[in-house]
C-alpha cells in the first residue's frame, strides 16, 4: 500500500477547470512533465506520466465520489462513445494495468472534466477541500 501527496494536482485540476471550464487530464499530465511538477509520495516525489497520471485519477475518483450534498464535485463531458467506454472501464479498474499507449487509457485522459452543478461557486467560496492525502 502506498501513500501519496497530490495537493499540487488537487489544485492544478481544481484551477483548470475554474478558468477554462474543463479540465483534461491528458493535458495536466503533459503540463506536469514539461513543467517538473513533481507528485510527493511516502518514498520521495515522482515525475514520471505514469505516476502524474495516477495523481490526477486519484484526484477525479475522490471528487467524483464525494458527496457535496449529493452532487460529485467533477463531472465527465463526454465527447464520444470510446470516452464514455473508457470510463466504464476505468470505473471498473480494467485500466489499472494499462501503459500510456492503451488507447482506453488515452481515450480517459482526453474526457473534458467539469464542476458538477453548484459546484463552481463552492470553489469559489473554498467549500472544496483540497484532496492532500491519498492511500492506494
Amino acid at each position: 500500500m502506498g501513500h501519496m501527496y497530490p495537493e499540487k494536482q488537487a489544485t492544478m485540476l481544481l484551477r483548470r477547470i475554474y478558468a477554462k471550464g474543463f479540465a483534461r487530464i491528458g493535458d495536466l499530465v503533459k503540463e506536469s512533465v514539461e513543467k517538473k511538477l513533481e507528485v510527493s509520495c511516502a518514498e520521495g516525489g515522482y515525475e514520471d506520466e505514469g505516476m502524474l497520471c495516477m495523481a490526477f485519477e486519484n484526484c477525479i475518483t475522490e471528487y467524483t465520489q464525494q458527496d457535496m450534498v449529493t452532487k460529485p464535485v467533477l463531472v465527465p463531458d463526454f465527447e464520444n462513445d470510446e470516452q464514455r467506454k473508457a470510463l466504464k472501464a476505468w470505473v471498473n479498474c480494467e485500466l489499472a494495468d494499462a501503459d500510456m499507449e492503451d488507447e482506453q487509457l488515452k481515450a480517459f485522459m482526453q474526457i473534458k472534466w467539469r464542476f458538477g452543478p453548484k459546484m463552481r461557486k463552492a470553489y469559489i467560496d473554498k467549500k472544496i477541500a483540497i484532496l492532500d492525502y491519498v492511500c492506494h
